[in-house]
């Protein structure tokens, strides 16, 4: 999990992506590639779940036939370059 170091990493624009956008990000290319490729480029700040994370690797294997190592390997890079939250509350949906 990243962890703000500096003053201006702090001022940083903090972003989330729905599911939606990182699968579109990785299996095609358009807008949800570049905001994707801005943040691997370091210009926000991304801020994730683990709900969203599991998600995720779960519709990559299914619906995308990414294999389970591919999958993990994601997770694991999305997880380690942006803030990952625990909600403790949930305001819309299931």
């Amino acid at each position: 999990m990243k962890q703000l170091q500096n003053t201006e990493e702090e001022r940083k624009l903090r972003v989330v992506f729905d599911t939606n956008i990182f699968v579109s990000a990785l299996n095609w290319s358009g807008k949800p590639w570049i905001a994707y490729l801005r943040w691997l480029n370091d210009e926000f700040i991304l801020v994730t779940s683990t709900a969203i994370l599991s998600e995720l690797c779960d519709i990559l294997r299914r619906d995308f036939n990414w294999s389970d190592d591919d999958a993990y390997d994601i997770y694991n890079l999305i997880g380690s370059l942006s803030i990952v939250v625990i909600p403790t509350e949930r305001v819309l949906g299931k």
